[in-house]
């Protein structure tokens, strides 16, 4: 098959056209795709983001149309690079479920269009990896995921993933992520506020404040006894410190789990 055939389809892909990555997959192969993508790669952004944006005038203008280039770009390694996967994938799912890969694929091009980090692409591509393995995910689980992690920084991946690790890396401690950011220690715990706020963190004192109400509660009535005792010249029990566990210490939630399983964890295989 001839390279323009090979440029055609992907480039009607990029361009929301009629062919679709399923079509392009089924018709062109993983592997001739793998093979070939890097070299077609330029010559289909140049024409892509003519069509996308003909005759753009300003300054502001051309960098969002330098930035959309630069990242269909990257959006395109990144699908060569797992193309075979995704074709095993496709194998296994109905038709209907392959229509919604393609509308799936369709999503992420809008996303990444004004992606600032370059290198998040790399997270929407895990996603929709792992979208494809799957049947029966519909459009709003998509859009759910994908808006938080158009909102979120490779900063904020960063800490997500330090709180996803049973044990850490000299390279994942929350040092090292404030060194590799460059940021005050103010500002990492900002991130993990914001983390929080949006459900991808919970804390621990959440969990544990009803065991704490027990056990003040307990050491009350230990006060109460002890008091009663003093009143009556009995012998006085021994008092114990209540202790208190709830403590602003961060954790996965659930989501957060899930969050990072569609994203982040491959990406770091």
């Amino acid at each position: 098959m001839s390279k323009d055939k090979i440029t055609d389809g992907l480039k009607a892909l990029v361009t929301h056209h009629q062919t679709t990555i399923v079509e392009t997959v089924v018709k062109y192969g993983a592997q001739y795709l793998k093979d070939r993508g890097a070299e077609l790669s330029v010559d289909l952004v140049t024409d892509a983001s003519a069509s996308l944006a003909p005759g753009l005038l300003g300054v502001r203008m051309h960098y969002k149309q330098l930035r959309f280039e630069r990242n269909v770009t990257r959006l395109i390694d990144e699908t060569i690079k797992r193309i075979e996967e995704i074709e095993k994938n496709l194998e296994n799912l109905t038709t209907d479920d392959r229509k919604k890969c393609d509308n799936f694929y369709g999503y992420i091009l809008d996303f990444i269009a004004d992606e600032p980090q370059e290198e998040k692409i790399h997270y929407y591509m895990n996603g929709y990896v792992n979208m494809t393995a799957h049947s029966n995910i519909n459009d709003d689980f998509v859009f759910t995921y994908y808006d938080l992690l158009k909102d979120l920084r490779m900063l904020d991946l960063a800490v997500l993933r330090q709180y996803s690790m049973t044990s850490l890396h000299e390279d994942d401690t929350f040092t090292a992520i404030m060194k590799r950011y460059d940021i005050s220690y103010e500002q990492y715990d900002s991130v993990r506020v914001n983390l929080s706020r949006v459900g991808l963190l919970t804390t621990r004192h959440e969990k544990e404040s009803f065991n704490d109400l027990e056990i003040i509660v307990k050491s009350i009535e230990k006060i109460n006894e002890y008091l009663t005792r003093a009143a009556k010249g009995k012998g006085l029990p021994k008092l114990v410190d209540p202790k208190i566990k709830s403590k602003k210490n961060y954790q996965l939630s659930k989501f957060g789990r899930d969050f990072h399983s569609v994203f982040v964890e491959i990406s770091e295989e």
